[in-house]
């Protein structure tokens, strides 16, 4: 009977990829993919994974019953030369991309890598430089940028709705299990980049960076409390002309007031729990007198991250990209390295 369904099951994916216009191979399918990437690309209607890389063959096979995948190595050369494929998405720590990274850019195939690019800012200009002058395409995995929300916010800002903005206030806690898989090389401080800032907080910075661009000046305070490894409550503040955006991040908080407010000097905008693996549900923007709130539908931004990237680079849609880009990611870096000076 379990035979009879694999086959079963086998035969009805084969069938199905025959309309799926990208095909992906993941490295790393066992930590965050696993648990956030495959699962929200079950529904899509444009991406399927159709090879899978992980060094522990045990969670690989568990992965690939799992998704569907037909495919799977332990080898990361052996997939990326042997797999039918049409792009690549590393999923693995950021402490292992720029090696994943050198070996993906000579398939030649667009290459979508998850956050952050790599543990610390010399890394990230490492990875950089092994993309000099890469055509097929590249990006890294911020899923927040991906959902209506954000292009409302910079719509907002830009129409000068809530006025000139003068302070922005960014957020994302959480209480980090120290005894789940990922805690072993996120409480290394050097695998795990140092800090919070260069796991959950990257998020806050790389929308920082989306919505203002580069900061003129960067500080910052960074503090142990429950772990001596590492930093798990860190704020950076970024100065820009007439702007004060505070990033803060931890590991060791509530989840509760993961918030995106910016003031603008005739109004706000408030964007409550804007920070997380859910998408946003209401935006808020305040102007005294007039108030107007936007209610958006459930959608799964880590789907969206991997459809948008494919549409842009496999399928070569025009439409304008909002991912983001090598650059504002090793920006990221950088602005989390003078953070902590």
């Amino acid at each position: 009977m379990c035979n009879g369904f694999r086959f079963l099951r086998s035969l009805l994916h084969n069938l199905e990829e025959r309309n799926v216009k990208v095909k992906i191979a993941v490295i790393g399918a066992t930590g965050s993919a696993y648990k956030r990437t495959l699962p929200a690309l079950e529904n899509s209607d444009i991406c399927r994974a159709v090879a899978a890389q992980a060094r522990n063959a045990e969670l690989l096979a568990k992965a690939c019953e799992r998704f569907g995948i037909g495919e799977s190595y332990t080898s990361e050369e052996q997939m990326l030369a042997r797999a039918d494929y049409d792009m690549v998405l590393i999923a693995n720590p950021p402490f292992m991309h720029r090696e994943s990274i050198a070996r993906a850019v000579k398939t030649g195939k667009p290459i979508l890598c998850e956050k952050p690019l790599a543990q610390n800012a010399a890394e990230a200009v490492a990875c950089a430089e092994l993309l000099e002058d890469y055509g097929g395409g590249f990006a890294v995995a911020h899923h927040l940028r991906h959902q209506k929300a954000f292009a409302d916010i910079k719509e907002i800002l830009r129409s000068g709705e809530i006025g000139k903005a003068e302070s922005a206030c960014f957020r994302w806690g959480f209480r980090m299990n120290e005894n789940a898989k990922n805690a072993l090389w996120k409480l290394d401080p050097v695998l795990g980049g140092g800090g919070t800032l260069s796991d959950n907080g990257v998020h806050a910075l790389d929308m920082a960076i989306a919505l203002f661009g580069k900061p003129q000046k960067v500080a910052g305070n960074s503090a142990h409390i429950r772990f001596d490894t590492v930093f798990d409550s860190e704020t950076a503040f970024l100065a820009y002309n007439g702007l004060s955006v505070t990033v803060s991040s931890s590991q060791s908080a509530s989840p509760d007031f993961n918030d995106l407010v910016i003031c603008g000097d005739c109004g706000r905008i408030e964007a409550r729990g804007f920070f997380g693996e859910k998408s946003l549900r209401e935006l808020t923007v305040d102007c005294g007198q007039e108030k107007r709130r936007t209610v958006y539908n459930d959608v799964n931004p880590y789907a969206l991250e991997v459809e948008d990237f494919a549409r842009r680079y496999v399928l070569n849609s025009t439409v304008e990209y909002c991912g983001s880009s090598l650059s504002d990611s090793v920006l990221a870096l950088q602005i989390i390295e003078e953070a902590r000076k």
